[in-house]
């Protein structure tokens, strides 16, 4: 795994093998960042097969395989979890970003937002600790998109292509609805017409459970009056001005009926 450092072939591809090994090769200087540092926080995002490595510049020693490292000497907070030094969350997704496939960066950007406790402010932030960061601008507009309510990668698409600008800024994401002794919180909603749009991503909505789940939710949002539309992931990304027009037509007659 490292020099020194041996696995037995069938454990050398798992995670834990490969992060304890990039740890002990890396030494007491070393940090666990990027996508390994994220699960290390216990933050649910996918493994990617690699350890990411924080090291001071001093250290030009090349990495073993299956570790990459990124060398700095700016300080960057760190925690011992499980007595693996790791840097704080807010930093391990900006160097998740900048390693990241460009057509995967803002669905990891956005779902780590999602399931942890992190929120844009903070990632902002941390900027300051990487100031060099790849495709720097982009990850802003990402952020600054999160801040306002988007919390997927099929929400940003819809939020930035499909309905930007415009009559759309009217529009609410990530709203709260109070219906009945219940608060519902929806994708996204025009609150004059009364009428909801919720992006049924692939993950979040493909068995019976999540189904008969969004059934209840339309009932109830129907009986305080409110039209939904549901849209997938093929509706935004194949007809995005089909989805356009059928939201922007319910709303006119809903407008024009009140």
């Amino acid at each position: 795994m490292a020099p020194g450092v041996y696995a037995a072939a069938a454990h050398s591809r798992t995670d834990q093998v490969i992060v304890g090994s990039a740890m002990k090769w890396a030494g007491p200087a070393g940090a666990l960042t990027g996508i390994a540092g994220l699960r290390q926080w216990q933050i649910d995002v996918s493994w990617n097969g690699f350890a990411d490595v924080l090291l001071p510049r001093r250290l030009t020693r090349p990495p073993p395989p299956l570790v990459r490292v990124r060398r700095t000497d700016i300080p960057v907070p760190t925690r011992h979890l499980n007595k693996i030094r790791t840097v704080v969350p807010e930093v391990a997704v900006l160097h998740a970003w900048a390693v990241a496939p460009a057509h995967d960066r803002t669905a990891l950007l956005l779902d780590v937002l999602r399931v942890s406790r992190l929120d844009a402010a903070t990632v902002r932030g941390a900027l300051a600790m990487a100031p060099r960061l790849r495709a720097r601008n982009d990850l802003l507009r990402v952020r600054a998109t999160a801040e306002l309510g988007v919390t997927s990668y099929l929400e940003y698409i819809a939020h930035t292509e499909v309905f930007a600008g415009g009559r759309w800024a009217e529009c609410e994401w990530q709203a709260r609805i109070r219906v009945a002794t219940r608060t519902l919180t929806v994708d996204m909603v025009h609150r004059a017409s009364r009428v909801v749009v919720e992006f049924d991503g692939r993950r979040y909505h493909s068995d019976d459970r999540a189904r008969r789940r969004d059934l209840e939710r339309d009932a109830l949002l129907a009986a305080m009056g409110y039209t939904t539309i549901r849209l997938t992931f093929e509706d935004i990304t194949r007809r995005p001005a089909w989805c356009a027009t059928m939201v922007r037509n319910a709303i006119d007659r809903r407008l024009a009926d009140r």
